[in-house]
């Protein structure tokens, strides 16, 4: 497992992720340039995978949904 990490033209931190055999596995975070969290979600074998979280730029909480094998699953 490796843990990767993306960062904007500023330096600060846009994306932290993991890779395993050349796929996005496990944990996945983006960030908005002021540092607030954007998006939670996970990956499985490159592919979008249980919870996803959406956040505004204040932190407030924006959407959620559930992934199965980069399906969404529900409305």
């Amino acid at each position: 497992k490796t843990k990767a990490q993306n960062f904007n033209g500023l330096g600060k931190l846009s994306r932290e992720y993991s890779i395993v055999n050349n796929y996005l596995h496990g944990e996945e975070k983006e960030f908005y340039p002021n540092g607030e969290l954007s998006s939670l979600s996970y990956n499985k074998n490159g592919q979008a995978d249980s919870l996803f979280i959406g956040y505004h730029t204040n932190g407030q909480k924006a959407k959620e949904g559930y992934f199965e094998n980069d399906l969404k699953i529900g409305a």
